[in-house]
């Protein structure tokens, strides 16, 4: 028993019972803080080979964290499909902690129900989001990081539903709206009309137009703090809607890059707006474990209408 449960052990035996799986010892030792601080008790600590037994075998689990820095390909596969299906089917917390160069080899998984995904994170941030995971009810405002870190999500929430709602204007009833997410009637009746719009033009946008308009917002970074004007979700619309024209297909790890955030917060505005039906995410017909990331056509749809028409208005949308 550690030292943090010393003289309670009535405590520790009805702590959440954390599993760790992690591919090195220092994966090990970073998932056991993070366990240890999120108040969790820890059941077991093993590889991933073990670990892949240990999701069929084990009889009772409250959360699980994986913690990965190298691409075994199969065995990693094997690895996240025994984890992710524990996960679902006990519909339990998933912790995934891995390195920037792990993005896509791991991006197949990344869309999992209940799963927090990590990228290179710092241990208060890993604490922070198993912490929140385990008690999703329980508001743990006395942790400034926690509430920052809910508070962020929830802007998150938000901003994507703004943006749903924003494009949903540039299409109109036969839109965004066949997504979904006007199904219970809040987006297309909280819609504010498209204000004197010039009729968008039927061709579609120069993709040159558009990355000019990523070089600007990247210029401001030279003159100001760059998470002043941080925003990825435009950031990633506008680089999809560029690709989309070019037809290229853009990488999960790509698209991180594209959204001027940490990797972590790219990927979590990613998950949403996929949610959301704003992106799609498919596979790579020559390689099954690489996952592209498009927009969805209603989005492209709209985010023609939109630049098409603010070139009419304003020659250049920054």
């Amino acid at each position: 028993m550690d030292d943090q449960w010393a003289g309670t052990a009535g405590a520790y035996d009805s702590a959440p019972a954390i599993t760790i799986i992690a591919d090195s010892s220092a994966g090990i030792d970073r998932a056991r803080l993070t366990a240890l601080g999120a108040g969790g008790r820890i059941t077991r600590m093993v590889g991933p080979q073990e670990g892949c037994d240990l999701m069929r075998n084990a009889a009772s689990l409250d959360a699980i964290i994986v913690d990965l820095t190298q691409d075994q390909g199969a065995a990693t596969d094997a690895l996240m499909g025994a984890v992710t299906r524990r996960a679902e089917e006990d519909r339990i917390p998933l912790l995934l902690s891995t390195t920037t160069a792990m993005i896509d080899p791991l991006a197949r998984w990344t869309a999992a129900e209940g799963m927090a995904l990590l990228v290179d994170a710092a241990p208060v941030e890993a604490v922070t989001t198993l912490a929140m995971a385990l008690n999703p009810d329980t508001p743990l405002v006395a942790d400034a990081a926690t509430e920052m870190d809910a508070i962020r999500l929830q802007r998150l929430a938000d901003e994507v539903s703004r943006i749903a709602k924003a494009l949903s204007n540039l299409t109109g009833e036969n839109g965004l709206s066949r997504l979904g997410y006007a199904g219970n009637g809040a987006v297309q009746d909280a819609a504010l009309p498209f204000r004197s719009a010039p009729t968008p033009s039927s061709e579609l946008p120069d993709a040159s137009d558009i990355r000019a308009m990523i070089r600007l917002r990247r210029l401001r970074d030279r003159f100001f703090q760059p998470d002043l004007f941080a925003d990825p979700a435009w950031d990633m619309l506008l680089d999809l809607t560029a690709a989309h024209i070019e037809r290229v297909q853009v990488a999960v790890s790509s698209l991180c890059i594209a959204a001027a955030v940490p990797p972590t917060t790219a990927l979590r505005w990613i998950k949403a707006m996929t949610e959301q039906g704003l992106f799609e995410r498919c596979a790579d017909p020559d390689d099954g474990r690489r996952i592209f990331i498009r927009l969805s056509q209603p989005a492209a749809k709209a985010m023609f209408a939109y630049l098409s028409a603010a070139k009419l208005e304003s020659g250049l949308a920054v």
